[in-house]
């Protein structure tokens, strides 16, 4: 690179030579955006079951299939906090799950208020680096687990409605139709 990039041989660490590399030569990666992911569970709120039933909101199932990855994980029930941020996860026996795959995490972005911020700053860095250092799958685990979370919510999202809603266009025709929400 040289002199050819400017006086300063740092810049493409972000001045930060110890904690980046940029092995691509095209961006800097930043261990401590990468701690600051595995920390910022550090800020959540603990939670008993009460009172995220009392003063928490609930959020719909076909909205928490992060939070319900493998078998047995299929009723955990999901509550953020008042500001949106915090999350607490119970399983069907009203237990706080802990585990290092389905746990609640702490939010930068709240999903209801900020949804695509959400996805990019909470939701993509637990999918390539995980929720935690022991969070035990693979990155193509997690990638998997990623797909398979937007594909159930495709479903959710474009699949009829049970009970159909039926019209009536006078006489006794009628005429049923999908409810989509």
């Amino acid at each position: 690179m040289g002199f050819a990039a400017g006086i300063n041989f740092y810049a493409y660490v972000n001045n930060n030579p110890i904690n980046a590399n940029d092995p691509s030569g095209n961006f800097a990666v930043l261990a401590d955006w990468i701690v600051d992911h595995y920390l910022r569970n550090e800020n959540n709120p603990s939670v008993d079951i009460i009172t995220a039933s009392k003063s928490w909101n609930e959020r719909d199932d076909d909205q928490e299939y992060f939070h319900q990855i493998g078998l047995g994980n299929e009723g955990n029930r999901v509550f953020t906090s008042p500001d949106g941020h915090g999350e607490a996860v119970f399983d069907i026996n009203a237990q706080l799950v802990s585990d290092a795959v389905n746990k609640g995490t702490y939010n930068y972005y709240s999903a209801e208020e900020s949804p695509i911020m959400h996805a990019v700053a909470d939701v993509a860095p637990s999918v390539v680096f995980g929720n935690g250092l022991d969070d035990p799958r693979s990155f193509f685990d997690r990638v998997g687990d990623a797909f398979d979370v937007g594909m159930k919510w495709l479903e959710d999202a474009f699949s009829p409605e049970e009970d159909l809603i039926e019209q009536s266009y006078g006489g006794d025709e009628m005429e049923a139709g999908y409810y989509f929400d």
